[in-house]
């Protein structure tokens, strides 16, 4: 799409004259003496107009040589980009923190530990004490937020030799947003100012054979930080990803990567994390809790109720699996609540959460049953599992499936 480029053209758009009476185009009657309809230069001008307002506002750069911008544009605009599930125009997961699976608080998580549902740490260096936590949405709603949940990253210890610190999301399929301008927004504040040292969009292309290496888009850099809780929005127009080797594993993502301070205290609250398409942020995407849920466990679920509390575990409260069976050689099929990404790995607990172990009882009291046998393993039907102690008993345990990026 281009606007008109003759040397005949204004320079700027010329006021349009006084509204007529509005009609249709007819080819005019030479034997009636009838002439055909002229086009006008209002006319020509307000579809100029309309069409390039549609390209331009899709975050495209209008180019003479590309016939097909508006399509693009529109695709830009309304194309749903979440991974696995199309309709939605924020292609991150649990932006706004509100699913916590594992836990709700993390003293010291491990290096690409998950925090909240979908949200990885990354980090190195020694000495440093992080608590990444849950922050609850309060009876006080913000004039940003509404009441949203928040993620705190709280680093007490300020450690040393670290070079990475970092809060993560790995969005399904590098090719995600691939060639659009894409708009990253998100809240944030700190009791203290301090310097986001840089947040990036980085395109992975898996693992496996020989994959193109990695593209790093940086969104922003020193970002500051305050007291006072703001939103940002950064664009910024993502590679095409036409002609980059793939890895075989089918486990490339594109990664929103928050690079928080290096060796040093500082406090962070975040929320209402968001990558679209366009050029300007729009409204965080409110999706609801069960929606969210769904998006998040196509990567990881547990058996252990509680998504927004620290799990606890005890054995006959309904969240592992309990059959009465009179034979050994026992096995039964456990079904997932959501198909998952791939097939995932999956680790069954007994009461006292030691792995690939399970609880049973003869009568009241609970005991160590000893190992459990799992597999197969299917991403959508669930797993199967089983045993080999005989005798009329109870079997207890309770789940975790992670098909994780």
């Amino acid at each position: 799409m281009h606007r008109i480029d003759h040397p005949t053209n204004a320079l700027t758009l010329p006021a349009p004259s006084a509204a007529g009476t509005p009609g249709f185009f007819q080819p005019g009657n030479s034997s009636l003496g009838l002439s055909g309809t002229i086009i006008t230069t209002d006319w020509a001008n307000t579809v100029q107009e309309e069409i390039s307002n549609v390209v331009t506002a899709g975050g495209i750069v209008l180019n003479k040589a590309d016939n097909s911008q508006m399509l693009a544009a529109l695709d830009n605009r309304y194309a749903g980009v979440a991974g696995g599930i199309g309709g939605f125009r924020n292609a991150i997961i649990n932006g706004g923190f509100d699913i916590w699976q594992r836990a709700i608080s993390f003293t010291n998580p491990a290096n690409a530990e998950h925090v909240a549902d979908r949200w990885r740490v990354i980090w190195n260096g020694s000495g440093a004490t992080r608590v990444i936590s849950r922050v609850g949405a309060g009876t006080t709603a913000t004039a940003l937020t509404g009441r949203s949940t928040i993620l705190r990253w709280s680093q007490t210890a300020a450690g040393t030799g670290g070079t990475v610190n970092s809060l993560t999301q790995r969005i399904e399929g590098a090719g995600t947003l691939s060639g659009r301008t894409v708009t990253v927004s998100w809240v944030q504040q700190s009791t203290s100012t301090i310097s986001m040292a840089s947040v990036q969009l980085q395109q992975v292309f898996g693992s496996g054979g020989s994959p193109s290496a990695a593209t790093v888009i940086d969104v922003a850099t020193n970002n500051p930080v305050t007291s006072t809780q703001v939103r940002r929005s950064f664009t910024v127009t993502l590679p095409n990803v036409a002609g980059k080797v793939f890895g075989t594993n089918n486990d490339d993502y594109l990664m929103l990567r928050f690079n928080l301070p290096l060796n040093t205290t500082f406090s962070l609250d975040i929320t209402q994390v968001q990558v679209e398409a366009g050029l300007t942020a729009s409204a965080f995407e409110m999706r609801g809790a069960v929606t969210e849920f769904v998006l998040c466990a196509r990567y990881f679920e547990t058996s252990i109720t509680g998504i927004n509390t620290n799990p606890v575990y005890s054995v006959a409260d309904g969240s592992g699996e309990a059959h009465v069976h009179p034979t050994s050689n026992f096995a039964m099929r456990t079904a997932f609540r959501v198909q998952k990404r791939a097939v995932p790995t999956v680790i069954v607990y007994d009461s006292l959460s030691a792995p690939n172990r399970f609880s049973c009882r003869t009568t009241s009291a609970w005991f160590d049953g000893g190992v459990v046998t799992l597999g197969p393993i299917s991403a959508v039907g669930g797993f199967y599992w089983g045993h080999s102690l005989a005798g009329t008993i109870e079997t207890q345990f309770w789940w975790r499936a992670d098909a994780e990026i």
